[in-house]
């Protein structure tokens, strides 16, 4: 009897601590190449080494889903300069021509 009361117990205080959902957030990462130029370019995690490649032609969208909500960094060959940018899921960014620097990124709309 007291072995049941203490189960029970036991179990009604672990139902009433918050879990953490097993579903992470999706990231969908959005870029359009408003360049003339076909674009090389790659999206991973900060800190990470794993990279996603693709190429961007010009005028093209380029969308991925991804596991965890958190920001990537694009990279892309634009000739001399590898320009470096940190990206935040859900926003959508555009790639334009930089005088110096060869390319940048806009934020399209948050």
């Amino acid at each position: 009897m007291i072995g049941r009361f203490i189960f029970t117990a036991a179990a009604l205080a672990l139902g009433a601590i918050p879990t953490v959902s097993i579903a992470q957030e999706q990231g969908n990462y959005s870029i359009r190449n408003d360049t003339r130029m076909t674009l090389s370019c790659g999206l991973r995690r900060a800190r990470g080494s794993a990279m996603e490649r693709f190429a961007l032609a010009p005028g093209a969208q380029w969308q991925s889903d991804e596991a965890g909500g958190r920001p990537r960094i694009l990279i892309c060959d634009a000739g001399e300069i590898i320009p470096r940018f940190r990206l935040l899921p859900g926003v959508r960014y555009a790639v334009v021509n930089a005088p110096r620097a060869g390319i940048a990124v806009l934020v399209v709309n948050p």
